[in-house]
C-alpha cells in the first residue's frame, strides 16, 4: 500500500467527487466505488455487486448522528483504502 499510495491518490481523486456540492470537500459515494470496481473488471461469479456495498459499509467509520449528517454515506481517503482491501 505504501508504495502505491500515490497512484491509489490519484484513483480517489479521479473517481470521487462527482455527487459532492460545489465547493465541498470531495467524497467517495457508493455509486462512485462502484464504477471504479466496474471499470477494474473486479467482478466474477463469486464476487458482485451486492458485496460491493457490504464492503463499502464495512469500510466506513461509525459516525454517532446519522440522522442529522450524511457523513455516514461519504467514503474519505481512508476509508476507500480499508474498502479496497476489503475487496481484494
Amino acid at each position: 500500500m505504501k508504495q502505491s499510495l500515490t497512484g491509489l491518490r490519484f484513483i480517489y481523486q479521479k473517481f470521487s467527487g462527482r455527487n459532492n456540492a460545489t465547493g465541498a470537500p470531495k467524497f467517495m459515494a457508493l455509486s462512485e466505488f462502484t464504477d471504479l470496481l466496474t471499470d477494474a473488471n473486479v467482478y466474477n461469479d463469486d464476487f458482485g455487486q451486492k458485496q460491493v456495498a457490504v464492503q463499502y459499509n464495512l469500510a466506513m467509520m461509525t459516525q454517532l448522528d446519522e440522522f442529522d449528517n450524511d457523513k455516514f454515506c461519504n467514503m474519505n481517503f481512508i476509508e476507500f483504502l480499508d474498502a479496497l482491501v476489503r475487496v481484494a
